[in-house]
């Protein structure tokens, strides 16, 4: 009976926290989708550590017009370590998106580009070299 009681409670457990578990954690359940039409350029290239490096953020259809109406917000984290992320101001230029990130130490870093435009959030991760 003991036993019985156990596996119940097991299979009780087990009913609650699955969807729990593939519910995931993200801020909005809004699906984010990879952009095709989006092209980045980072000046210069590899970036300079301890100075402003420029990422543009443009379109592969200028004449589309398919950043009006668009907010890019941008995250600079560094890969494989554990600084966290850095939020970077990111202005609307020449008809794209411009952000100056400034690296604080050589290597791998990664600029994580959110895209909302109609509700609907894009996503790409622009991965750079950064040397002294």
């Amino acid at each position: 009976m003991y036993r019985m009681k156990q596996s119940l409670a097991f299979f009780i457990m087990l009913g609650f926290f699955t969807p729990l578990f593939f519910a995931g954690c993200s801020e909005k359940n809004t699906p984010i989708q990879p952009r095709q039409d989006i092209q980045i350029h980072l000046h210069p290239l590899p970036a300079k550590v301890h100075q402003k490096n420029e990422l543009f953020i443009t379109s592969t259809k200028p004449e589309d017009h398919s950043l009006k109406n668009t907010e890019v917000t941008i995250t600079l984290s560094m890969s494989g370590m554990n600084h966290g992320q850095t939020t970077v101001p990111v202005e609307k230029k020449d008809g794209g998106f411009l952000a100056k990130v400034t690296p604080t130490m050589a290597g791998k870093w990664t600029a994580d580009i959110h895209i909302v435009k109609d509700g609907e959030t894009s996503r790409i991760q622009y991965t750079f070299e950064a040397i002294p």
